[in-house]
C-alpha cells in the first residue's frame, strides 16, 4: 500500500546556540540578510529577484524570485536542514542552470532571524505551491519547554515544526519563491537607495541576473555594478589581466580576473571602497583592502576595484573572510 504523506510535518532540527550565534548575532543589519536571500535566489537559477521594502504601516520585507522553487520534500530536506552543504550533498558545484553555486555552509538561511521575528516562505515548483510560517517566539517557547522538562543544554539538538499554511496547492505560477519578513526589529524607516548601494558591493551582477529594490510606492531601482563606484571620479581604469601583467609565480594567476580603478582624488574612508574587493562566484568574500607590504605609498589612497578569484571556493580550508 502506498504511503500517505499528507500528514508529514515540516521539521527544523537545530541547537539554540546555532540560531543565536549564526543568525541573531551575526546578521544584525539589513544588507547582509537581504544579500543571503539574493544569493539563495541566484543559486535557484532565478533571472530576477525583487526586494520590496514596506514601512507605510507595519514594517515588512518581501524578497521574491523566479527561481526553480521548492517542493514540500525540498523544504524539509534542503531549506530546513541547518548546516546542509549543498555542494557535497548533491555532489555538484553547479546549479541545474549551470551556475557556480554560491551557498556553501548552509547557514545563511538563519540570517533572517537577525532582523525579523516572523518569516513566511511561499514557494512554487511545477505549479504546486507550498507555504509555511516560522516565528522566533515559538522557537524560544519550544526551547523553554525543553529546558523545563529535561534541563537540556543549549548545545543539544531540538526539533521545531514550522506552521504549514499551504500544501501542494495548484498555482498558475510555474515556479519561484517569496520570503516575507515580518515583526521587523528596526525602528527607522527603510532606505531603498542605501540598500541598493550596499547590495551593489555584495555582488558582481551579470546580465542574466537582475536585482531590483523598491520601497512602498517609490520607483523601482535596478542595481548595476557601476553603482558601487558612483561617488568616485575615475581617472584611469585597467582590466585584469588584459591591461596588467601579473609578475608573479603564483600558480593561480591565470584564474584571476577583475577591474582596477585609479581615482582623481583620494578615496574618502567613509565610502569603504578604498582597496581591492575580492569576489568568488559573483559574491563578496573579502572586503576592500590592499594585499601589499607597501600600502603606505601615496598611490594606494587612489586605488580601488575588484578581483574575481573563484578558485578560493575550491581550497581545502575555509579562508573566506565574510559571514558567507
Amino acid at each position: 500500500m502506498e504511503k500517505d504523506n499528507r500528514k508529514e510535518q515540516l521539521k527544523m532540527t537545530f541547537t539554540p546556540n546555532t540560531i543565536e550565534h549564526l543568525g541573531v548575532r551575526m546578521y544584525s543589519t539589513l544588507p547582509p540578510v537581504i544579500a543571503e536571500l539574493v544569493a539563495n535566489a541566484y543559486d535557484a537559477d532565478a533571472t530576477e529577484v525583487h526586494i520590496y521594502l514596506k514601512d507605510n504601516g507595519d514594517k515588512e520585507i518581501v524578497v521574491s524570485d523566479n527561481g526553480h522553487g521548492m517542493s514540500f520534500s525540498d523544504i524539509n530536506t534542503k531549506f530546513l536542514r541547518i548546516g546542509r552543504n549543498r555542494r557535497s550533498d548533491e555532489d555538484s558545484q553547479e546549479s541545474p542552470g549551470k551556475r557556480k553555486v554560491i551557498g556553501k555552509k548552509g547557514l545563511g538561511k538563519l540570517s533572517f532571524f537577525g532582523i525579523a521575528h516572523e518569516i513566511e516562505v511561499q514557494t512554487t515548483k511545477d505549479k504546486k505551491r507550498n507555504s509555511f510560517l516560522m516565528k522566533w517566539g515559538d522557537i524560544l517557547s519550544d526551547e523553554h519547554k525543553d529546558q523545563q522538562r529535561d534541563y537540556s543544554p543549549k548545545d543539544q539538538q531540538r526539533d521545531y515544526s514550522p506552521k504549514i499554511l499551504e500544501r501542494d496547492v495548484s498555482s498558475e505560477k510555474e515556479k519561484g519563491t517569496d520570503v516575507i519578513l515580518r515583526d521587523i526589529q528596526r525602528i527607522s524607516d527603510f532606505d531603498a537607495n542605501s540598500l541598493a548601494d550596499n547590495l551593489s558591493k555584495f555582488f558582481i551582477i551579470d546580465s542574466d541576473f537582475n536585482i531590483f529594490v523598491k520601497r512602498n510606492d517609490e520607483g523601482e531601482i535596478l542595481i548595476k555594478n557601476e553603482r558601487r563606484y558612483t561617488n568616485l571620479i575615475k581617472q584611469v581604469e585597467w582590466n585584469v589581466p588584459n591591461d596588467i601583467g601579473l609578475d608573479t609565480d603564483y600558480e593561480k594567476k591565470e584564474e584571476i580576473t577583475g577591474h582596477l580603478i585609479a581615482t582623481e582624488k583620494p578615496i574618502p574612508p567613509a565610502t569603504n571602497m578604498k582597496g581591492i574587493t575580492l569576489f568568488s562566484r559573483k559574491k563578496l568574500v573579502n572586503l576592500p583592502e590592499y594585499f601589499s607590504d607597501s600600502t603606505s605609498s601615496h598611490f594606494f589612497t587612489y586605488l580601488t576595484g575588484w578581483l574575481e578569484i573563484d578558485f578560493i571556493d575550491d581550497l581545502g580550508e575555509d579562508v573566506i573572510g565574510t559571514n558567507r
